[in-house]
Parts: structure tokens; C-alpha cells; sequence
């Protein structure tokens, strides 16, 4: 299967109905696909799916998309929600992320009001 949007959607979808079932064997088949796009999209998926039981570890898969403009919106997303529902654990991810220091300063700063 070509790396379109097809294939982006089924990785997407796969991702997320795995990680509501079994998270460990979800994580085993992503890390055992091809780097590309559609990894990208299913580990984006993943963590997205993963963040109300587990925000440090959706954080850390986000953190290991390849495409860094993807590996950026999503870090971004997701720390910046986890800012909101508990900004003292949120911080050190935030200090920690790949993040710009811009980005970081701008969720640091949001928790700070």
C-alpha cells in the first residue's frame, strides 16, 4: 500500500482501536513499522488515544515521529492539554520536550496565569 492518506487513515485507525484494547501490543506494532508518514499518523493517533491514562507516555511516543512539523503539532497539542489539567507535571515535559524554546515559554507561561 502506497503511503497516501488511505493508508495514513488505516494506520490512524488501527492505532486507536488497538490502544483502547491493548496498548502493549499496539506500541510492539508500531515500533515494528516502516519509518514514513503512516507510522507517523498512527503513532500521532496513538498518543492522542493514550493521553487521559498515560499523558508521559503519550508525550514520550509523540516525541519519536519522524516528520518534525508533525512531531511538533502533536508534542505541542498534547502538552498543552496536559498544562491544563495538571500544570506542575506538565511543566518538566514541557522543559523536556523537543520543543522550540518559544513553544516551550509560550505553555509555561499559559500555566503560569
Amino acid at each position: 500500500m502506497a503511503d497516501g492518506n488511505a493508508k495514513h487513515n488505516a494506520y490512524a485507525s488501527i492505532a486507536r482501536g488497538w490502544a483502547n484494547n491493548d496498548v502493549t501490543e499496539a506500541s510492539s506494532w508500531l515500533m515494528g513499522l516502516p519509518a514514513g508518514s503512516s507510522k507517523d499518523s498512527a503513532i500521532s493517533a496513538f498518543s492522542y488515544q493514550v493521553f487521559e491514562e498515560d499523558p508521559s507516555a503519550a508525550t514520550q511516543w509523540a516525541e519519536s515521529i519522524g516528520d518534525a512539523n508533525s512531531r511538533q503539532s502533536t508534542v505541542f497539542s498534547l502538552l498543552s492539554r496536559w498544562e491544563r489539567s495538571d500544570p506542575a507535571a506538565a511543566a518538566t515535559a514541557i522543559q523536556q520536550s523537543s520543543l522550540t524554546p518559544d513553544q516551550q515559554n509560550q505553555l509555561l507561561q499559559r500555566g503560569a496565569h
